[in-house]
């Protein structure tokens, strides 16, 4: 899935696909970008007023003055499933993942709403998961080397650094 590229100070939505459906217990999906953190959270099926609901398994999450820096978005959806197994009366489940987002200096690539599946357990993950191809390595750059030269002669730095895109302003 191609990256697409948003200006970090826009404002933005994510449509986001729970693959068993939205639940009708508690949940939450908590967004990040490096230190700053927005939790979008639901209490036995309300939804919060930035969280519209598609369908039976679709949400778009609307991002206002959400205060981002620059970087790559991160989503983690948990969840307190009842289960009577456990000594709580909940199975908590927590899966994370980057979504197809970077947020940065330059003008953003479009305005449709950016659409992501979020995983709900191990097995659809692993149902989703991309075999190694021959002469590759774990992750492509995405990221053009004219992106690069751009954002440089902007007065930013740009490199990739544990997986994720880092942007240094050197002014």
């Amino acid at each position: 899935m191609a990256l697409q590229h948003i200006n970090y100070k826009s404002d933005f939505s994510v449509v986001l696909t729970l693959p068993h459906g939205i639940p009708t217990w508690d949940w939450a999906l908590t967004f990040r970008v490096g230190a700053v953190e927005r939790v979008v959270a639901c209490n036995g099926g309300k939804l919060p007023e930035n969280v519209h609901r598609l369908d039976d398994k679709r949400v778009e999450v609307f991002f206002d003055n959400h205060g981002f820096q620059c970087g790559r978005l991160l989503c983690e959806f948990s969840e307190a499933k009842p289960d009577s197994n456990y000594d709580d009366g909940e199975k908590n489940i927590y899966s994370p993942q980057l979504l197809p987002v970077v947020l940065w200096p330059l003008a953003s690539d479009d305005c449709t709403p950016v659409s992501a599946d979020v995983f709900g357990s191990i097995e659809t993950a692993l149902n989703g998961k991309v075999d190694k191809e021959a002469g590759k390595g774990l992750s492509s750059n995405d990221f053009t080397d004219e992106d690069k030269e751009k954002l440089s002669k902007m007065g930013f730095e740009v490199r990739y650094e544990d997986g994720a895109l880092v942007f240094n302003n050197k002014n």
